[in-house]
């Protein structure tokens, strides 16, 4: 333990009305469906305790950076335990669903308009 020498202050929250989240949103619609055909499923915002590396990423992003876990977590089959867990592991397609996710949330974000980061000057 360092004493919380190498603490961080938690990142700003991301607005889900951002184009950012909505984005985000869209490709997880497209790629998950729920398991009886009904439709889509949903995606909320949602508290992501832990660290993360987005801390890195806010001083050249606009509006926070998006905390998202493209996979689907199962409490029943113990997924919860998986997550950062002994032998850390998602299934086979939830990593193809998550790389679909991913590529598509890519696609997306590349049809707005470019605009220099909010600290681009600090570059």
């Amino acid at each position: 333990m360092d004493g919380g020498q190498n603490a961080s202050l938690a990142t700003p929250v991301t607005s889900a009305t951002s184009p950012y989240f909505q984005m985000l949103k869209t490709a997880l619609q497209e790629v998950y469906q729920l398991a009886d055909g009904s439709g889509r499923v949903d995606a909320a915002p949602t508290l992501m305790p832990g660290g993360t590396d987005s801390k890195h990423y806010l001083p050249i992003s606009r509006g926070g950076a998006l905390r998202h876990t493209p996979v689907s977590i199962n409490r029943t089959a113990g997924d919860t335990r998986r997550l950062h867990g002994l032998n850390e592991r998602v299934s086979v397609g939830d990593f193809g669903r998550a790389v679909c996710v991913m590529r598509r949330l890519l696609m997306l974000v590349g049809t707005l308009p470019a605009t220099p980061p909010a600290s681009a000057a600090a570059l």
